[in-house]
């Protein structure tokens, strides 16, 4: 019990070292040089691995303590916060959008109430078109249904006068709108670092862990994301400017110092929700065709759970009654 004792101490004194050896190096992003002021800085996103996510969420948790500012760069605030997502990916049965390299997606924040306007927007990416790739909608609940696309999961939220473009954008031929079904559920809980200017989002880093459902298998990933945001106004002077991309860019250099094994990944979308859903269930595209396949595999498992309990305690049961009945009779003899 002493030795245990002593072991336990020396583990905890080993680890809190760690900790104020790892925290001890201060990051002062305004004095590297690791990005130049010409650098043009891209969004950067990285997968974390299970064996990596104790060691990058220590290093999050730390960023704001680690950030140091210049006198002359107080013009930029920092906040954290964090946040609750619900994505939902629509595409026909044959996934047209899919092989189009192209996304249609409902993004719901569930921090927000719901009288919110900007609770719920849709999006379609295509990612093939460099000049406008994104388009944003927002949405509207109808009390009164009128046509088919009233009553149909996706366009029943999108504002009527909304509708035509929307359709233009993912209408094919020979595929009818209402075919168009949810295909990946996604819950999502962020962490964010956010830089500010004057109460204006500039660039944010965050960690995000998201769930995808998958017929009840596991399916979890994080990421962690470096990106610059498009301010609805540009506010920002060039040097303040430079100044923000130097900021997300040195973090982002001291992070790849820190972790060489992690290496940079595509920005999570469509392709690569479906590539790692289907790696853990080839039979995904199965069960979202048909449904009832999956329900019947589901009772039909329960079915045997519930067999096979029954089946284990009459036996025990009829065991305990036949010892019992030797017993009367050896006693008897």
């Amino acid at each position: 019990m002493f030795l245990k004792l002593i072991l336990l101490c020396t583990v905890s004194f080993l680890l809190s070292l760690s900790t104020l050896l790892y925290s001890s190096e201060p990051l002062i992003l305004s004095e590297q040089v690791a990005c130049s002021d010409n650098s043009n800085f891209s969004n950067s996103y990285y997968l974390i691995q299970v064996s990596d996510i104790a060691q990058v969420s220590q290093y999050f948790s730390k960023l704001s303590s680690l950030i140091e500012f210049k006198k002359e760069n107080l013009r930029i605030g920092m906040q954290i916060g964090s946040n609750q997502l619900h994505y939902q990916y629509f595409d026909y049965p044959n996934q047209q959008l899919l092989k189009n390299n192209q996304e249609l997606f409902l993004v719901i924040n569930k921090l927000l109430p719901r009288y919110r306007e900007d609770r719920e927007t849709i999006y379609f990416l295509d990612n093939s078109n460099q000049t406008n790739p994104k388009h944003l909608f927002k949405t509207k609940n109808y009390k009164q249904k009128k046509t088919a696309l009233d009553k149909h999961v996706l366009f029943s939220r999108v504002k009527r006068k909304d509708r035509l473009e929307l359709q233009a954008l993912i209408q094919y031929e020979k595929e009818e709108l209402v075919n168009i079904t949810p295909v990946i559920d996604i819950e999502a809980q962020e962490v964010i670092v956010l830089f500010t200017h004057f109460g204006r989002m500039q660039a944010k880093i965050s960690m995000e862990e998201f769930h995808i459902a998958n017929y009840g298998l596991p399916n979890t990933f994080s990421v962690l994301k470096f990106e610059l945001l498009a301010p609805k106004t540009d506010s920002l002077t060039s040097k303040e400017s430079i100044e923000i991309k130097k900021l997300v860019c040195n973090i982002k250099n001291d992070f790849t110092q820190k972790f060489p094994q992690i290496k940079q990944s595509p920005r999570p979308n469509y392709q690569f929700y479906h590539k790692n859903t289907h790696q853990l269930l080839p039979s995904r595209d199965l069960f979202e065709r048909f449904p009832v396949i999956y329900k019947i595999g589901q009772a039909s498992l329960l079915a045997f759970i519930g067999f096979l309990v029954l089946y284990l305690f009459i036996g025990r049961y009829s065991k305990v009654s036949i010892y019992k009945q030797i017993r009367r009779t050896t006693g008897k003899k």
